[in-house]
């Protein structure tokens, strides 16, 4: 995702949109794999013509073949989505742990403290 923020350009991964997209692309395949081509016509007199007949159950074939390829391709999909989500989750994970650690072990300057005889710009004019 695209954030502007001020002037700098930065982007951000939102990681439960991932695993949505994961989740979605699941629910439709599962969706097609429950369609059944076998509930078209069986016999020629009931689409009305041996050629639209033959024609018809060509079609199914490639059609059942195109679908086996792309409840696979799907499957490969919504896992390589929920890899990223979760390399995303872990990378900042130990993003997290080694600045924690750095701010532990590294000396921090001290605060000045405030002057009272600070002169502002308004005074030197």
């Amino acid at each position: 995702m695209f954030v502007n923020e001020g002037s700098a350009l930065t982007y951000a991964v939102v990681t439960d949109e991932l695993i949505s997209a994961a989740d979605s692309v699941r629910a439709i395949t599962e969706s097609a794999q429950d369609a059944t081509i076998e509930d078209l016509p069986s016999i020629a007199s009931v689409v009305g013509h041996d050629g639209l007949f033959v024609a018809l159950h060509d079609f199914c074939a490639r059609w059942d073949n195109g679908l086996s390829h792309l409840v696979g391709d799907s499957e490969t999909m919504a896992r390589r989505l929920e890899v990223c989500a979760e390399a995303y989750l872990e990378n900042e994970d130990t993003s997290r742990g080694d600045y924690q650690r750095l701010l532990s072990v590294s000396e921090l300057p001290a605060i000045s403290p405030v002057r009272d005889d600070f002169v502002g710009p308004a005074a030197i004019g």
